[in-house]
This record gives C-alpha cells, sequence and structure tokens, in this order.
C-alpha cells in the first residue's frame, strides 16, 4: 500500500578529516593533511532521492623532511554537487561535484598559484543520532587538473594535477 516516506527538502552539511605523521630515523620527516567541507541542498523531486546544491571545500598538505626544502600545497574549490541517496532512511549517499574554482598554492621552495578544475566524489554513511542530526563517515576521492600557473607575476599554460583518496567525519542537518 503506502509506505511512509521522510524526506528532507533542505540538507546541510559539515565533513572534515586530519592526519598528522611523524616518522624519526636518519632524516626526521613530518606530514600532515587538513580537509573541510561544507555542502548545502535542496530536493530535486518530492521524492527522498535527489538532491542539487553547493559544495566548496579547503584541502591542504604540508611535507617537512629533514636537509630538504619544506613543501605545502594548498586548495580551496567551490561548485555544484549533485547527490543520490541510496536508501529510505537516507542514510548511505553518493555526491560528486565538479568545482569550477579551484585555485591552489604549491609551495616547493618556490611559490606557485595554480587555477583549474577539480572533482570530488563521495559516498557516505551517516546514521541519524537526533531527530534531524546525522553523523558518520565519507569515502572521498578527489582530482584536480590545474592549466594555469603563476609564478611571481609571469603566468604559463601548465597541465598539473593531483589526486587524493581519504576519509572524512560528517555531521549534517536535514529539514
Amino acid at each position: 500500500m503506502f509506505l511512509p516516506q521522510s524526506f528532507a527538502a533542505v540538507w546541510g552539511e559539515f565533513s572534515g578529516y586530519y592526519n598528522s605523521d611523524s616518522f624519526f630515523a636518519e632524516e626526521n620527516a613530518t606530514n600532515s593533511q587538513m580537509f573541510y567541507s561544507g555542502d548545502i541542498f535542496a530536493n530535486l523531486t518530492n521524492k527522498y532521492n535527489w538532491y542539487a546544491g553547493f559544495h566548496f571545500h579547503q584541502l591542504s598538505t604540508t611535507a617537512d623532511v629533514d636537509g630538504a626544502e619544506p613543501g605545502s600545497f594548498s586548495t580551496m574549490d567551490m561548485g555544484p554537487m549533485v547527490m543520490w541517496v541510496i536508501d529510505r532512511k537516507a542514510i548511505y549517499t553518493l555526491s560528486a561535484s565538479y568545482n569550477l574554482i579551484a585555485k591552489a598554492t604549491n609551495d616547493t621552495g618556490t611559490a606557485a598559484e595554480w587555477e583549474g578544475t577539480s572533482f570530488l566524489v563521495s559516498f557516505g554513511v551517516t546514521p541519524e543520532i537526533k531527530e534531524g542530526w546525522y553523523v558518520g563517515f565519507k569515502m572521498n576521492y578527489y582530482s584536480a587538473t590545474y592549466t594555469k600557473e603563476t609564478i611571481s607575476g609571469n603566468v604559463e599554460d601548465v597541465s598539473n594535477t593531483r589526486s587524493m583518496i581519504f576519509p572524512s567525519l560528517v555531521i549534517s542537518y536535514r529539514k
């Protein structure tokens, strides 16, 4: 007959990840990665399963090895995102963002500003903990292609790419 159907008309989400690693041997090394993102979605249909919205994220990595120049990479990306809610309880989601703006700084002794596009694909598992509040995790795949590089005011066409796979903690509110 009729099954109860719960869906959110508006959906806000915050996701984050931090990792730090230190290795002490003949050459001491430290590395860190940090990621946070924010998403806002609206329901595309009167059904529970398709949402569209806006996505932004900040991603940065640093590496420091004794005897070598420290390296860092940081990007701020934003663009449209779609999300498919796989089940009726809205625990499992699959989302994809195509970030029309991807601006990065890559510093390996000389700071370079990169511009291009990126995409982020995420599979999330977020059970409800309190009415409207969901907490869980996502597995993320990120890939960026940078086509312009600026060093000391000089602009050059390039083809630089960066890809990563990483988990993140998710907190979302759905109304």
